[in-house]
C-alpha cells in the first residue's frame, strides 16, 4: 500500500473510531456497508476493507456473515492531551503537542469583586478579571477554565481577543506573565453548569486542576480552575523521593 493511501486509511480508522465515541454509531448498530462507505468517503474498496478489518482487530466492529458489520465496542483515544508538564504553556499549545486541533470559545469575560478564595489570592486589588473559556479538541469539547487575574496588574483586557489569543501573550505585556505555574490535581463529579458545555452527563467525575501562576517577582498573577474529559487526557507527575 502506498504511503498516500496508507494516510488514506487511517483517517477513514479516525473517522470511524469518532464517529462511534460521539455515537453517531450506538453499540450494536449496523453501520454502513463496505460498499456504501467507499461510495461516500470516495474511497476505493481495499482501502475500506483494510479500514474496516483494522478495527475489527481492535474489537470495535464485528461482521456478521449475511447481516453486516455492527459496533461492539467504543474504542479508545489513543492520542491524549498530556498534562502535568511545561505548566507554563497554554493548554491550546499543549493540545496542538498532542498532535490535535485545538480551537476555544469565550464562554464569559467580566470583571468582578475579589471575593472569598479570589480576595485571598489577590489581596491588593479590588476587582478581578474572570475568563471562562471552552477549549476544543479536533472541534469536540474537551475542558472549560476559568481563570482570574488582578485588575490592578492588568488593562484594557476588553480589547484583547482571548478566543483566538494566549492570556499568557497578553499578560506578558504587562511584564507579569507567570514564570512558574504550581497546580492540583483532583478527579470528581463535573460542575452541573459546565455538563451540558462539555456534553458529558451530569455527575460524571473529570479531572479539576487548580492552577496558581507567579511572575519572574514570585507574585501570584493567575488562579484558573480547569475542567478536564478524563477519556482526552493523560496526567504526568514527576515525584520526588
Amino acid at each position: 500500500m502506498s504511503r498516500e493511501n496508507y494516510a488514506i486509511y487511517l483517517e477513514l480508522v479516525d473517522s470511524i473510531k469518532e464517529k462511534i465515541i460521539q455515537e453517531e454509531y450506538q453499540l450494536g448498530e449496523r453501520i454502513m456497508s463496505e460498499r456504501a462507505m467507499a461510495e461516500a468517503y470516495g474511497l476505493n474498496r481495499l482501502t475500506v476493507r483494510r479500514a474496516l478489518r483494522k478495527l475489527e482487530a481492535e474489537g470495535c466492529i464485528q461482521a456478521i456473515q449475511g447481516k453486516g458489520t455492527f459496533v461492539k465496542a467504543i474504542p479508545i483515544i489513543e492520542k491524549k492531551v498530556t498534562l502535568g508538564t511545561e505548566e507554563n504553556v497554554s493548554l491550546k499549545a499543549t493540545i496542538k503537542k498532542g498532535g490535535m486541533k485545538s480551537s476555544r470559545r469565550v464562554l464569559a469575560f467580566t470583571k468582578i469583586a475579589a471575593a472569598g478564595e479570589i480576595a485571598d489570592y489577590f489581596p491588593d486589588t479590588e476587582d478581578v478579571y474572570q475568563l471562562v473559556r471552552l477549549s476544543l479538541v479536533n472541534d469536540h469539547p474537551y475542558a472549560v477554565q476559568e481563570a482570574y487575574f488582578p485588575c490592578n496588574l492588568f488593562q484594557n483586557a476588553e480589547r484583547f481577543n482571548f478566543e483566538e489569543d494566549s492570556l499568557y501573550d497578553y499578560m506578558d505585556i504587562y511584564g507579569h506573565c507567570p514564570q512558574k505555574v504550581v497546580s492540583y490535581l483532583q478527579v470528581e463529579k463535573v460542575p452541573d453548569e459546565y455538563a451540558e458545555v462539555l456534553e458529558i452527563d451530569p455527575g460524571k467525575c473529570i479531572f479539576h486542576f487548580n492552577y496558581f501562576g507567579f511572575d519572574i517577582h514570585h507574585k501570584i498573577t493567575e488562579f484558573t480552575r480547569s475542567y478536564h474529559k478524563s477519556e482526552y487526557t493523560a496526567v504526568k507527575y514527576l515525584t520526588e523521593v
